[in-house]
């Protein structure tokens, strides 16, 4: 399936582009720059949500804490799993469609 379009992998390269580019700037400055998931919906001006309730604030401050490279490279991830799958899918449906 990859001879028919390699563009697939580069699906995979943004959650390392953030990897590189924190590492980049700690190789210039020293200083490595955190970029969580709260700091992109405050970037796109996304609302993080709140609760009163104190242990399910807790696992969202969590989830929000959790790097930004790992999140994007699992949602490429699952994104690239879902296009080969409808690409199979596809082919089936034309391959079934022309034996009939």
């Amino acid at each position: 399936m990859s001879d028919e379009n390699p563009l697939y992998g580069y699906a995979l390269l943004p959650g390392p582009a953030i990897i590189a580019w924190q590492a980049y700037s700690w190789l210039r400055t020293g200083i490595w720059t955190p970029i969580p998931v709260s700091k992109m919906f405050n970037y796109f001006e996304w609302p993080i949500p709140h609760t009163s309730w104190l242990g399910l604030q807790s696992i969202i401050d969590w989830l929000f804490d959790i790097p930004a490279s790992l999140i994007v490279f699992l949602i490429s991830f699952l994104f690239m799993i879902v296009c080969f799958v409808g690409v199979a899918l596809f082919q089936n449906y034309q391959a079934h469609r022309k034996s009939t």
